[in-house]
């Protein structure tokens, strides 16, 4: 068959549109994909994707490439990957090949994290097919995809502790100020200090299992500083109090009238506050495939 009937195959099994005369586009696997032919006749298949707003790693593509069996060669610049096939034979199997190509490309991607870049261009009219090549649709073979975690959870871990346990230090002396803007602060210091330096020790982009870690750091952090924060002002408060006496003494300080109920709570509500924002903000930029943390903060800074 010639490039014109192959694209028509290929078009019936991708459920893809035809674009112009020698042109398919379409998404498959949450990518948007454009096919033709180059000037030198090889086969072209052309998608432009990114990681969380950052341009693809040269690894991660190369990883997806060797999966496939159809493509001969493929160029990665910037955010655009051109995958170039051979056409020395045009028939039925090697459109098929494509395709199963094309999936396992699509579901390694997935496996990463990368979103596609442009949106979908609009449907036009489907092309008229010929009897000779109204086949019925290739059934589109899914990969089981493997699951990604990062590779440096441990690195992460010790940054997200030491950017707790820091924050938490520089928060109780923001705190013997006894003001409500220091206090508040803070807690913010708080929540970003582990997820940035969680960061920071892996190099390693956002993801999930970052926001979830950073954020059990961030509450245990803020729950103990807190408390610390109560104690060491009873203690400058009460000459004849221990550390001791006062840490175990927080949980009762509106029980035995020592402060009114207001002042004590107000602590919890800011850090309820605080946690429920860094939820929203992190999780739903990480969600829609956004900036790092260090871009966000980077961004904010210029």
């Amino acid at each position: 068959m010639d490039s014109r009937d192959f694209l028509i195959e290929l078009n019936s099994g991708l459920n893809f549109h035809f674009a112009g005369q020698s042109v398919i586009t379409g998404t498959y696997g949450g990518y948007n994909y454009e096919i033709s032919f180059d000037p030198y006749g090889r086969l072209k298949v052309h998608t432009t994707v990114r990681l969380f707003g950052d341009l693809p790693l040269e690894e991660h593509i190369a990883e997806a490439y060797r999966k496939l069996s159809s493509f001969s060669s493929y160029t990665l610049v910037e955010d655009t990957i051109d995958l170039f096939a051979d056409t020395e034979v045009l028939d039925e199997d090697k459109a098929f090949s494509i395709t199963v190509d094309i999936s396992s490309f699509s579901g390694t991607l997935n496996s990463f994290g990368y979103k596609t870049v442009s949106a979908p261009e609009p449907e036009t009219e489907p092309v008229q097919q010929t009897a000779a090549y109204q086949n019925p649709v290739i059934s589109q073979i899914e990969p089981e995809e493997e699951p990604y975690l990062p590779r440096k959870i441990g690195l992460g871990i010790l940054g997200a502790l030491i950017g707790a346990a820091a924050s938490m230090g520089l928060w109780i002396v923001l705190s013997m100020t006894n003001y409500m803007w220091p206090f508040v602060i803070g807690a913010v210091v708080v929540l970003i200090a582990p997820i940035l330096m969680y960061e920071v020790f892996t190099k390693e982009k956002t993801s999930a299992v970052q926001i979830t870690i950073s954020l059990f750091f961030s509450t245990v952090a803020l729950l103990l500083g807190d408390r610390l924060i109560w104690t060491f002002d009873l203690m400058r408060n009460y000459d004849d109090v221990t550390f001791e006496q006062a840490y175990w003494e927080i949980p009762y300080l509106v029980e035995d009238g020592i402060v009114n109920s207001t002042d004590y709570y107000q602590d919890y509500i800011v850090i309820v506050i605080a946690i429920v924002l860094f939820t929203i903000i992190f999780f739903g930029n990480y969600i829609k495939g956004g900036m790092s943390v260090s871009q966000m903060f980077a961004k904010r800074n210029r």
